[in-house]
C-alpha cells in the first residue's frame, strides 16, 4: 500500500489551498469555484504521509502542551520540535518575522523527525563565498546527517523564478565522503521547499544515492563529473539529477531519475508568450549545508570531524617528512641519478693513475 502511494506526486501549496463555500452559490461564486483546485481528504492523507510524515505531530503535541505543560512527552509517542537556529546566520531564513518561528522551519520539520531539533550550520555562501573547496572541507569528515538548501538564481526575463520563492535541495543521514562512486543508504530524500512542498524518496530501483567527487581527486580528466550530487548518473554527459557542479555554474535540478521518485526541483520558468516551461539547468545564488539530528546528533558528528581532519593533517605532516640520511645514501650511490658526486670519482681515478706512475 505504501508503494502505492508513492506513486502520486503531490506538490502541495498552501498559499493556493481552496476555502470552503456555503451551500446557496451565487453567479459569482460559480465563478470562482470553478478556479479552485478541490483536495479531497484521502488526497491530503496520502500526500502527508509521504511528503509531511510528522504533520501529524502538531496537534498531539499542542495538545499535551495545552493540557500538561509540566509533564515530559511519553517515549512512545515523539513530540514535534521546530528546528533551532538561533544566533546562526542564514540567506534563508530571513524576514520580518522571528527567525525562531519562520515558516520555512515549520516545513522542514514536517518533511522528517531528524530535521527537528537543533541545527548547525556547516557551510554558506553569504560568509563562506561560491567556493568548492571550503564546502568540501565543511562536509568531509562529518559524521551526522545534513541538508542541503539551495536557491537558483532567477533569470533576467523569467517573472515567475524569483529568489523569494524558490527553495529546494537534498538531505542525507549518511555521512560525506570522497569517491569516484555513489555511496549512501536509503535515508535520503530530494525536496523542493519552496513555492511548492515536495519530497522524493527513494523508490528502491536503483542505489545511487549520493556523490562527492572532486577535479583533485581524479588527477585529470576522467569522464567523470566533479561536484557534488544525488541520484542519476555520475558522468560529464549524464550527471547526477541534483548536482552542484566544481565550477557553481550549469548546476543540474532534473525532474526525474531512477532512484528518487519522480517530481520538481525547480520551478517552472516562464516563457515569452506565457506558458510555463520545465527547468534543468540553474545558475546558484544561494547555498547552506547544515547539520541536523538534535544536539546530541551534531556534538557527536562534529567531533567525528575534528578527528577525520586531525589524522588527515597528521598523514599531510607524515608525506612531507623525508629520511634524510636515507636520501642521502641514494642519491650518493646512484639510485637517485645525479651529478653531484661525479668529482669524486674522477679524482680517485686520478690519484689511482699518479700511483702507477710513480711505481713504474
Amino acid at each position: 500500500q505504501q508503494q502505492r502511494q508513492r506513486q502520486f506526486n503531490y506538490n502541495f501549496d498552501p498559499t493556493s489551498s481552496p476555502t470552503p463555500t456555503d451551500n446557496h452559490n451565487t453567479e459569482e461564486d460559480d465563478d470562482s469555484s470553478s478556479e479552485m483546485v478541490h483536495i479531497t481528504l484521502e488526497e491530503f492523507t496520502l500526500w502527508a504521509e509521504s511528503t509531511a510524515p510528522t504533520l501529524s505531530a502538531t496537534l498531539s503535541t499542542f495538545v499535551h502542551h495545552l493540557l500538561f505543560p509540566n509533564v515530559p512527552h511519553p517515549p512512545s509517542r515523539t513530540p514535534f520540535q521546530y528546528p533551532n537556529i538561533i544566533d546562526q546566520h542564514s540567506a534563508f531564513f530571513t524576514s520580518d518575522v522571528n527567525t525562531k518561528y519562520h515558516p520555512l522551519l515549520f516545513t522542514y520539520a514536517c518533511m522528517s523527525p531528524a530535521l527537528m531539533g537543533k541545527w548547525f550550520r556547516l557551510y554558506t555562501t553569504d560568509t563562506d563565498g561560491l567556493s568548492f573547496n571550503r564546502l568540501q572541507h565543511s562536509l568531509l569528515g562529518y559524521g551526522g546527517p545534513t541538508l542541503l538548501m539551495i536557491r537558483a538564481a532567477a533569470a533576467a526575463d523569467d517573472d515567475n523564478l524569483s529568489n523569494n520563492n524558490c527553495c529546494f535541495g537534498a538531505f542525507t543521514g549518511h555521512a560525506w565522503k570522497e569517491s569516484a562512486n555513489f555511496y549512501g543508504n536509503s535515508d535520503v530524500f530530494l525536496y523542493q521547499a519552496q513555492p511548492c512542498v515536495g519530497v522524493h524518496r527513494p523508490r528502491g530501483n536503483s542505489t545511487n544515492y549520493m556523490y562527492c567527487n572532486s577535479y583533485a581527486r581524479s588527477k585529470g580528466y576522467d569522464g567523470l563529473a566533479h561536484g557534488i550530487g544525488f541520484g542519476g548518473s555520475n558522468t560529464t554527459d549524464q550527471p547526477p539529477r541534483l548536482f552542484i557542479t566544481e565550477s557553481f555554474e550549469q548546476c543540474v535540478a532534473s525532474s526525474r531519475d531512477l532512484t528518487f521518485e519522480p517530481g520538481l526541483l525547480l520551478p517552472p520558468s516562464s516563457s515569452s508568450n506565457g506558458t510555463l516551461l520545465q527547468q534543468k539547468y540553474f545558475e546558484l545564488d544561494a547555498l547552506e549545508v547544515w547539520g541536523v539530528g538534535g544536539d546530541e546528533v551534531v556534538q557527536e558528528a562534529l567531533s567525528d570531524r575534528v578527528k577525520q581532519r586531525d589524522v588527515r593533517q597528521a598523514n599531510i605532516q607524515k608525506a612531507r617528512k623525508v629520511d634524510k640520511a636515507q636520501f642521502l645514501d641514494d642519491f650518493k650511490s646512484g639510485l637517485i641519478e645525479s651529478k653531484a658526486f661525479v668529482h669524486r670519482e674522477q679524482m680517485r681515478g686520478r690519484d689511482g693513475a699518479n700511483s702507477c706512475a710513480d711505481y713504474e
